[in-house]
């Protein structure tokens, strides 16, 4: 009987289906936003990862009596992105308005990497503060959290005292240690994070990205998104911008003297070509008899024929017989070295 039964529940189980993944994103908010609407976005443009966008969202949900929210599904994909955790107060009607682009006031939000085997909870901090914190099954889920951390640091020293030696003293230290943080952390996700904050032209760090922007860090970075993502669009996305800002690097002079150098060969190149052409005109010149050789009539029924004219319509012009007509075209054969009407048209046309 316990044997049967042992069975019959292992049959029970194996006839179960295997659950694929599925992710549990979930949060508490402050009482302020509790007439808010809660949005999940997938944040695949890291240039975007700031903002919020309305192309990006996924999906949105309301909160409970509790100050809680859920998303919970299986449609995520199965490697890790960057996700973005957005609540505000915007009025149905405000959505219009692109109010997701930050015109509502009132507004929170909190980036994380996740997957779709994730769980993801955004509690209280210890000081009863939101979106501080993250509580994840994804050990990378709070990378960006503390690169947030790190760069209100780095602001608080480049503004502690306004001169070219501090800015340079920093510039050059936060540059290595961000390079080495994010090469620590494992994730390129994360890496292209930081890539999107020091290469920002508006960042303190942009001057000393561009002066290191060719150093062999850069290109291991692509080649450490590949390894993970393949030929994704955050691969695309860095590969043309990285391009774009080595380009710029440049020297002034150094960006302009390829074009003309280029343009240089180029004109060379239509002047060789056309001395080439004139050359081998003047050896076809040399190499083919001459018309003035032929009798007057055979040179009227040459023009005849370069005329298009068939036998018939030249002897009826000429007033002579098909026969003559044929015996003229065989001279003129002979005397300018052809062996055929086309022949002679490609000659003299």
């Amino acid at each position: 009987m316990y044997r049967e039964a042992l069975i019959a529940f292992l049959l029970f189980l194996l006839s179960v289906p295997v659950a694929q993944g599925q992710y549990r994103f979930s949060g508490v908010v402050d009482s302020t936003l509790y007439d808010g609407q809660v949005y999940l976005s997938l944040v695949e443009d890291y240039r975007k990862a700031r903002g919020v966008y309305p192309e990006q969202v996924l999906a949105r949900r309301g909160i409970d009596s509790m100050g809680e929210f859920l998303f919970e599904g299986e449609n995520l994909p199965a490697t890790n992105r960057i996700y973005r955790i957005h609540i505000d107060t915007c009025s149905e009607s405000d959505e219009d308005r692109n109010h997701l682009a930050g015109e509502c006031l009132n507004s929170r939000s909190m980036l994380f990497i996740a997957n779709n085997s994730d769980t993801v909870d955004l509690p209280f901090s210890f000081d009863s503060q939101m979106f501080c914190r993250i509580d994840s099954s994804n050990e990378k889920a709070g990378l960006l959290l503390q690169i947030d951390s790190l760069e209100q640091l780095m602001t608080f020293e480049f503004a502690t005292y306004r001169s070219q030696a501090n800015r340079k003293l920093n510039g050059e230290r936060w540059m290595a240690k961000l390079k080495e943080f994010g090469q620590d952390t494992g994730e390129p996700l994360a890496e292209l994070y930081l890539y999107s904050l020091v290469s920002d032209r508006n960042a303190p760090l942009y001057p000393f990205y561009r002066e290191d922007v060719n150093s062999p860090y850069f290109e291991e970075l692509g080649s450490r998104i590949e390894a993970a993502y393949g030929q994704s669009v955050y691969l695309e996305q860095y590969d043309r911008e990285l391009a774009a800002d080595r380009y710029l690097a440049e020297p002034p002079l150094q960006r302009t003297l390829w074009p003309l150098l280029l343009g240089l060969l180029l004109l060379i190149s239509i002047g060789m070509n056309m001395r080439l052409s004139r050359k081998v005109k003047k050896l076809k010149a040399a190499t083919v008899p001459k018309p003035s050789t032929l009798s007057e009539q055979e040179q009227r029924v040459l023009e005849l024929i370069l005329a298009n004219r068939s036998n018939k319509q030249i002897a009826a012009e000429l007033f002579i017989s098909l026969s003559t007509v044929k015996t003229h075209i065989n001279n003129l054969y002979k005397k300018l070295g052809v062996n055929s009407r086309e022949d002679l048209k490609s000659r003299y046309a």
